[in-house]
């Protein structure tokens, strides 16, 4: 109960200081929601279902660098940086989600493979089974 609470006013900050920022309106915004998804999400969600080398300890490593290097290139693009390639603090998540990619990929070679049961449960989210509810003829 107290790390909710803990958490709910970090949160509620963190939402107050980015709603003060100029980001360029709405969709600067809704932009930065998906580039920071992108930044730690994307790829541990994709290749934890499409990889079975990939593991747990892989997967919160890609979210953790991706998202704190997405988030690091953003404070520094914001506060006069140059932008590597191109990448504007709009597009930022580019940067994030290449660093959660090599991350993964890397700590999940590095550490030992999945267990078999969770190979198992990987592969019944990924091949669909079961009796079909919606959608019968």
């Amino acid at each position: 109960l107290v790390v909710a609470r803990v958490l709910l006013v970090v949160i509620g900050f963190a939402g107050a200081t980015i709603a003060a920022m100029e980001i360029q309106g709405i969709l600067g915004s809704v932009i930065w929601a998906f580039d920071f998804a992108m930044s730690g999400l994307f790829f541990p969600l994709v290749l934890g279902v499409w990889w079975k080398r990939a593991n747990k300890e892989g997967a919160v490593a890609g979210m953790a660098l991706g998202l704190l290097s997405g988030l690091g290139y953003l404070i520094w693009v914001r506060n006069g940086g140059s932008g590597f390639l191109g990448i504007t603090q709009l597009t930022f998540g580019i940067f994030g989600s290449a660093v959660s990619l090599v991350s993964m990929v890397v700590v999940s070679l590095i550490t030992s493979e999945p267990s078999a049961a969770t190979q198992k449960m990987v592969d019944e989210v990924r091949v669909p089974s079961g009796r079909t509810i919606i959608g019968k003829n």
